[in-house]
């Protein structure tokens, strides 16, 4: 049986793909979702059952969560909406713009002190990288 899609309350040109298999690639994703066309961009965090997949245009993206909601990727039935609006939790308000920047795949050994000396010489004020987890906030 086909889930269907949740009602989004807002248009959008990314698309939220869950119930990803663990061998599923952004290679793999974008091939899927090709067969809707106008795919630009997959990103998919390492270890997460889910990523986002950006289109063309808010038609495409719409176009790809009715024809391909419910359907097979790698062995998985995939869950498929249009992505919703980051909110700030704070004030339930919708963001827009933002001045932070996920920096993924950081080696355990590189630090917060190697990760300063890699930005060295661009504008940034802080950054957030939780020990022993790869990534950061910049």
């Amino acid at each position: 049986m086909k889930p269907e899609p949740l009602p989004v309350p807002t248009e959008s040109d990314v698309v939220f793909c869950g119930n990803l298999n663990d061998d599923s690639t952004e290679d793999s994703i974008k091939e899927f979702f090709n067969q809707a066309g106008g795919v630009t961009v997959v990103r998919r965090l390492e270890g997460r059952p889910f990523a986002f997949v950006e289109f063309e245009s808010m038609d495409l993206a719409g176009a790809a969560v009715e024809q391909l909601a419910g359907q097979e990727l790698d062995g998985n039935a995939v869950r498929i909406n249009l992505a919703r609006p980051k909110r700030n939790a704070s004030r339930g308000e919708v963001v827009t713009e933002s001045d932070t920047c996920f920096i993924g795949n950081i080696d355990d050994a590189v630090g917060e002190e190697g990760l300063e000396t890699f930005l060295e010489g661009y504008n940034h004020s802080e950054i957030r990288m939780p020990p022993a987890k790869g990534f950061a906030f910049v």
